[in-house]
């Protein structure tokens, strides 16, 4: 018997992405109570100020912070997209994670980003061979490292997209862009150290110079079927279109 259509069209106000088994972790940037100008900790942040720590939303406790100096971190943008608030990032900026497991095998791995400049511009990541970033042949695609070179997501790097990674603990992966099922590949065997939003290390090259709204990531592979029904949320959450 086929899953009902409705549950895989979630409204943005009446799904949970806890209600999937194994999130662990969850940023929303689009929540400035989970935000802090400072590494310390949650306080009040200013549209353009500094956010240097961010609350992870799941139960593991995997905040993001920006120890690094503050030219290095991103800032906040009152109502970036769909009325909501977001990060921005300029090509330097990192917030990390002191963890492998976002991106340890197995994992499903969302992010709702938008560049402003293509190219090697990795939007997250834990080290060159498994981060996100438009790296296709055109550059203007998303794209994702794999252990043959470099896989396109279909989607566009330049317009606000729901990207999802799964991979499997063989290290089988598939790629989706807004909802639509991209490319498959092979990651790389590379041993996951911290996680990074905006690129991997603050203030070196081939990071994100755009924008990041939301960051989610599962401790399993995650069916076709629950990549889309998060995909569809995150996409009604920020209005993006996904298949």
């Amino acid at each position: 018997m086929g899953m009902n259509g409705r549950l895989l069209r979630p409204k943005a106000s009446g799904f949970n992405p806890k209600s999937i088994a194994g999130l662990q972790a969850w940023w929303d940037f689009s929540d400035a109570s989970t935000l802090g100008p400072t590494s310390s900790g949650v306080g009040t942040v200013t549209n353009n100020g500094l956010v240097k720590f961010v609350a992870d939303k799941s139960t593991s406790g995997f905040n993001l912070t920006a120890t690094h100096s503050d030219a290095n971190s991103p800032s906040f943008v009152a109502s970036s997209l769909n009325g909501k608030s977001a990060l921005s990032f300029d090509g330097g900026d990192v917030i990390n994670a002191p963890t492998g497991a976002i991106m340890t095998a197995p994992f499903t791995l969302f992010i709702v980003c938008r560049a402003n400049v293509t190219g090697n511009a990795r939007v997250c990541g834990v080290g060159s061979a498994r981060s996100l970033g438009p790296f296709a042949a055109s550059n203007t695609q998303w794209g994702f490292f794999n252990a043959g070179g470099v896989l396109s997501f279909g989607a566009t790097a330049t317009s606000a997209s729901v990207l999802a990674v799964t991979c499997t603990s063989g290290l089988a992966g598939v790629l989706w862009g807004n909802g639509t099922r991209s490319a498959t590949g092979t990651l790389s065997s590379l041993t996951p150290g911290s996680f990074g939003v905006g690129g991997d290390v603050a203030g070196t090259s081939g990071t994100l110079n755009g924008v990041a709204y939301e960051c989610l990531s599962y401790s399993s592979a995650l069916s076709s079927s629950q990549v889309t029904i998060v995909s569809r949320w995150l996409g009604a959450k920020w209005g993006i279109t996904v298949a």
